[in-house]
């Protein structure tokens, strides 16, 4: 988890300081949910929104851990919040 928290906060801070990676990932994120049905996009919101598990983080990354599995060791990824611009994404494909 400690190693994961480093990353996340490692690319934070690179996004933070390239704005136009930004622009690459939000049209790689566009692209991306374009190739997935409604369904797939609503099924992913609802395992990543904490309102699904009644606000119970510890619910929450349980069931995420089950539901997300790393490629390489099978283990399973701790949960995080959407980012902003995702949840956007998401949410103008859900109308």
């Amino acid at each position: 988890s400690k190693v994961i928290a480093q990353g996340y906060n490692n690319t934070l801070k690179v996004l933070q300081e390239n704005s136009s990676l930004c622009k690459t990932l939000i049209g790689e994120l566009k692209r991306k949910l374009n190739d997935k049905t409604k369904e797939e996009i609503a099924e992913y919101y609802k395992n990543h929104n904490l309102i699904t598990f009644g606000w119970d983080k510890a619910e929450f990354s349980k069931k995420h851990k089950e539901l997300y599995k790393d490629a390489e060791s099978g283990e399973g990824i701790p949960s995080h919040e959407i980012p902003s611009y995702i949840k956007e994404e998401i949410e103008k494909r859900l109308k």
